[in-house]
């Protein structure tokens, strides 16, 4: 802050003025987004403003607040300098250490509204060594005090008293001199300084040097031979260091010849070395360079370092990951469990209500559907789709050589087309009405809370992925959609986030086309915020579609980090990392902001790719073969999540022909349903078939003779196929069995606990296996019973013997 040296005890007089120190503060916002700093002219004085800290004040928004300086530099022009960027959730206090500015300072809120505050000292010193030296000035004399503390600033020139002998220091000698050197040599004078006499305007500004300085320059060759005079001139004193311009001067006793009289059409700067003029151009050009990197449309400035961005701390994963307690508590030992978390009784009596009306409605016989034959056709579409029969006819699945017996069994094929074809989920009647208010009217009253019941049962974990799918659909549909990069290129479109680790869709929402005539501007940002709501922690990975600035901005304000490439056209892009013309393969360049990174990675020959990220805050690369930076491998790991479950729900799909898009869009519900009832039951039991590759085809096989089950009991009729009536018989008999075994252990254990205690020798109706018996041997049932403890004994085990011998034990 201040500089002091113990040693200059022949400085004038100092000790009566001191260095005096007050607090400072200042609060800007955007009523007063600006503060001017000044001392008072009229005293001779001079006026320091050493900053401290700058904060964010109470009832601050979430924004950046940027904070700038405007003061005089060294060569004494007018700059200005951000000194803070702040934040509320990143940075909302920065402190600046002793940062020393000379009056007049401006300090503006260069960007946000506050409120700010800057704080620190205000410093006020007696005027500077200059002012005192200067013709006119009050010289200082021997008598001095010896302890006077002096401002140095970096870079200034000093005026100081020269050193004792017949040699006179001046103020141009020692421009180029460090402090320590100007303070030794103001110590070490008793004598006053005399000004030099007034030159002549036709005179050099060099030509008033003494004439005793001298310089040996051995590095550069300009010695000259002895016996003839060595002469420095201010140009090689330039080039000097301060420690050979200090051994020059005490040790020359020849005059100085003054070089040429400088033309005035040359600048300041045409008297100084090449170094010097190679460092400004650099300067320059770093300067031009850093004013390029700006976005497209004006309003981003990009930087190809690091240092100014925020460091990313990831908040914590809100709601936990992993499934709720909700599901944990109702999920049983049947796989169909699982299933009716997300196809609830509600839903399927909507379902069974609106099948029904429509069939009374078209059919003259219409005979009401059972939930049972709903949940039997349910499951015949699952089987199906394991089966790998979607494509298959109807007529092939119900034929007796080639087709299965589960499927005559459950239920005829007349029955089963007859509910596909009549199959609704609302009122057809009333639909036009609700048509204009939404597209979707006649899937609406179903996926409203079927899409409800995803985020309730589950999790995801702290990478997620939002995309689209494309349910494939050539029918006739408002909004039906084309998009090549999809397997079935036609189809209706559905915005899904899906979690990375298990695919488990986490929410959906159907795109039904323009809502009004214009084209919608910033979809992309619309449907990711929509699709992460209630989510923070999280890492959003997502395609070009979607990947903005603005979006990046606010997922950071939710909590959560966006990694996703980029379109080129973008323009919040700087140009320079667009252009791929003359760089080198696998090459890669970022580009920052405080809160953003961007990269370009060329791959290949005149092809770059583009990713933006809020995650990652170093320009880091792989040390493999392609050098790819981190940001695509995380990309890589992370952009599947969605097309994952693309993949396993079109491996198994149940989705069968059909002109109705609201069909189609229920056979995907289904899919789905089936898909995200496999990984709550793989999460809640993780070593469930777990040394078998194809744990969801076993699943899913399960699932759908568990719900075809029930219909196959309550078969009135057999049916005609042989196999499909040993199907039947077989179901129905092992069912009967079942019953009867339940039924026996319940009358047992009735009479058990009812009956008196058993007499020695007493027999039982029911018959088990002895219990003493090992289990290899066990293969007639008994119905001896040991009086005592009620166990079931054979005959090998059972000895004859009175009651009074049996009471004593023996």
């Amino acid at each position: 802050m201040s500089y002091h040296d113990e040693e200059s005890s022949d400085i004038g007089p100092v000790g009566q003025s001191k260095l005096e120190s007050f607090l400072f503060s200042c609060e800007l916002s955007s009523k007063v987004p600006f503060y001017t700093f000044q001392g008072d002219e009229e005293e001779d004085l001079e006026h320091f403003l050493e900053l401290r800290t700058v904060c964010l004040g109470e009832g601050c928004k979430e924004e950046s607040n940027v904070v700038e300086v405007t003061a005089m530099n060294h060569q004494g022009k007018t700059i200005s300098v951000p000194i803070a960027n702040l934040h509320t959730s990143c940075l909302p206090m920065v402190s600046l250490g002793e940062f020393e500015l000379k009056a007049p300072v401006t300090i503006r809120l260069k960007a946000g509204t506050g409120p700010v505050t800057v704080s620190g000292l205000h410093l006020i010193a007696p005027p500077s060594a200059s002012s005192r030296n200067q013709p006119g000035s009050a010289a200082l004399g021997p008598d001095a005090s010896a302890a006077e503390p002096k401002l140095l600033e970096p870079r200034q020139a000093h005026s100081v008293t020269p050193a004792s002998g017949s040699r006179n220091s001046s103020p141009g000698c020692l421009a180029s001199c460090t402090p320590d050197e100007v303070s030794d040599s103001v110590c070490s004078s008793d004598e006053e300084w005399a000004p030099p006499p007034k030159k002549d305007s036709s005179e050099d500004e060099y030509s008033s040097f003494p004439g005793d300085y001298k310089m040996e320059d051995e590095d550069d060759n300009l010695m000259e031979t002895e016996g003839i005079k060595r002469v420095s001139s201010p140009d090689s004193l330039a080039s000097s260091t301060p420690d050979e311009v200090s051994d020059s001067l005490c040790s020359s006793d020849a005059e100085w010849e003054p070089s040429a009289k400088q033309d005035s059409s040359e600048d300041e700067y045409s008297s100084f070395p090449e170094d010097y003029k190679m460092e400004d151009e650099d300067d320059n050009l770093m300067e031009i360079e850093r004013i390029e990197w700006v976005s497209k449309n004006k309003s981003i400035k990009w930087s190809p370092s690091a240092e100014q961005m925020y460091r990313y701390v990831q908040a914590p994963t809100k709601p936990v990951p992993g499934l709720t307690k909700y599901a944990k508590r109702n999920i049983t030992d049947q796989l169909t469990s699982c299933l009716d978390l997300f196809l609830t009784n509600d839903m399927i009596q909507l379902i069974l209500k609106m099948t029904n009306l429509e069939g009374k409605r078209t059919e003259n016989h219409w005979k009401d559907i059972t939930e049972t034959e709903l949940r039997g056709f349910l499951g015949l579409l699952l089987l199906a789709g394991v089966y790998r029969s979607r494509g298959e006819s109807t007529h092939s699945l119900w034929e007796e050589p080639i087709g299965r017996p589960v499927f005559r069994g459950t239920m005829s094929r007349k029955k089963f087309e007859l509910i596909a074809t009549k199959l609704r989920f609302d009122d057809k009647l009333t639909r036009r009405k609700r048509l204009s208010d939404n597209k979707l009217a006649a899937i609406l009253p179903l996926w409203e809370p079927w899409v409800q019941r995803l985020s309730h049962m589950f999790n995801p974990g702290a990478d997620v992925c939002v995309d689209e799918q494309l349910v494939g659909f050539k029918g006739r549909c408002s909004f039906r959609q084309y998009m090549p990069s999809k397997p079935a290129k036609y189809g209706i479109k559905i915005w899904t986030l899906a979690d990375v680790s298990t695919s488990y869709a986490w929410n959906m929402a159907i795109y039904s086309g323009k809502e009004e005539a214009s084209r919608e501007v910033g979809q992309g940002k619309r449907v990711v915020l929509q699709m992460t709501q209630g989510l923070e922690g999280r890492t959003v990975t997502i395609d070009n579609f979607f990947t903005s600035y603005e979006l990046g901005t606010e997922l950071l304000k939710r909590k959560m980090a966006m990694v996703g490439t980029v379109r080129k056209g973008k323009p919040e892009l700087p140009p320079q990392l667009v252009n791929v013309s003359g760089r080198e393969v696998l090459s890669s360049i970022f580009a920052h902001t405080a809160t953003h990174t961007v990269v370009s990675y060329v791959p290949k020959k005149g092809k770059n790719v583009v990713l933006m990220s809020t995650k990652h805050r170093e320009a880091s690369i792989s040390e493999e073969v392609h050098k790819k930076p981190m940001i695509i491998l995380d990309y890589n790991k992370s952009k599947g999540g969605v097309d994952n479950l693309d993949k396993c729900v079109g491996t198994y799909s149940c989705r069968r022909k059909t002109s109705r898009w609201p069909l189609t869009l229920f056979y995907n519900m289904l899919d789905v349903s089936a898909y995200n009832s496999y990984v709550l039951w793989t999460c809640l039991h993780p070593n469930w078939e777990i040394k078998k590759k194809y744990r969801r085809r076993i699943f899913l096989e399960l699932l759908g003779k568990e719900l075809v089950i029930p219909c196959i009991l309550q078969r009135e009729r057999i049916p005609r196929g042989p196999s499909a009536a040993a199907f039947v018989q077989a179901a129905q008999a092992a069912m009967v069995e079942e019953k009867e075994s339940c039924s026996e252990d319940a009358k047992e254990a009735r009479t058990s606990a009812e009956a008196p205690p058993l007499s020695p020798g007493a027999k039982l109706t029911t018959r088990r296996p002895c219990e003493l018996c090992p289990e290899s041997m066990k293969k007639s049932r008994v119905r001896n019973v040991c009086a005592k403890c009620g166990k079931f004994l054979c005959k090998d085990h059972t000895w004859k013997g009175c009651g009074t011998c049996l009471a004593g034990g023996q």
